[in-house]
């Protein structure tokens, strides 16, 4: 996590993101929020792409109730009493990030529900894991061309929109084992501020 915060209000902070931008949120006080960051030993329990869609600033994410969706920025601010912080992954020009966005914006998908999330708690212990691998096959999704795609949360469809963009942020660890956190922690994407409501 960064070790300085730039703490920007959303009217101001607008104006600075940029389409493909990862945001990462900071664990309410939900159990579920909760249990995400504690499985990754940090604050962090979602990661989300941020893009502007038809004027709108909207992120683009999986969740486990609505699956993969596009939602405004403004929508997920209200009542939320935690902060976001933004990331930026440098080298990427304009062409790659709109590829970026097309290519998460073609993927539809259900929510992953709370089965996902304590079983991804459950994988996380070694012996379980073993135990328990023919239960982690992934979720089979499709995107608007009906290619197959496997995915389960958040992490499992940013990875794999950057992947098959040929952008590599977390390495070294399965896809389905990736945290929110990672992104951050990896070392390749820039810090570039801490969102919060107006």
């Amino acid at each position: 996590m960064p070790d300085q915060l730039r703490i920007v209000r959303y009217s101001e902070a607008v104006p600075l993101l940029r389409n493909d931008d990862l945001c990462e949120f900071v664990a309410g006080p939900r159990l579920d929020d909760q249990a995400i960051a504690g499985v990754g030993h940090s604050e962090i329990d979602h990661v989300a792409f941020y893009a502007v869609l038809a004027d709108v600033p909207s992120l683009i994410e999986s969740t486990k109730a609505h699956g993969i969706a596009a939602t405004s920025l403004a929508s997920n601010l209200e009542g939320y009493s935690g902060r976001w912080h933004v990331y930026r992954i440098p080298g990427l020009d304009a062409a790659k990030r709109r590829e970026i966005i097309s290519l998460a914006m073609s993927i539809t998908g259900p929510g992953y529900g709370w089965g996902t999330i304590a079983l991804q708690t459950l994988l996380h212990f070694p012996f379980i894991r073993w135990l328990f691998w023919w239960l982690a096959k992934d979720k089979i999704l499709r995107n608007s061309n009906g290619a197959r795609m496997k995915t389960r949360d958040c992490t499992e469809f940013v990875q794999y929109v950057l992947r098959n963009c040929g952008v590599r942020v977390v390495q070294n660890i399965a896809d389905r084992y990736v945290e929110p956190c990672h992104f951050a922690t990896s070392g390749v994407p820039d810090y570039v501020l801490t969102l919060r409501e107006d």
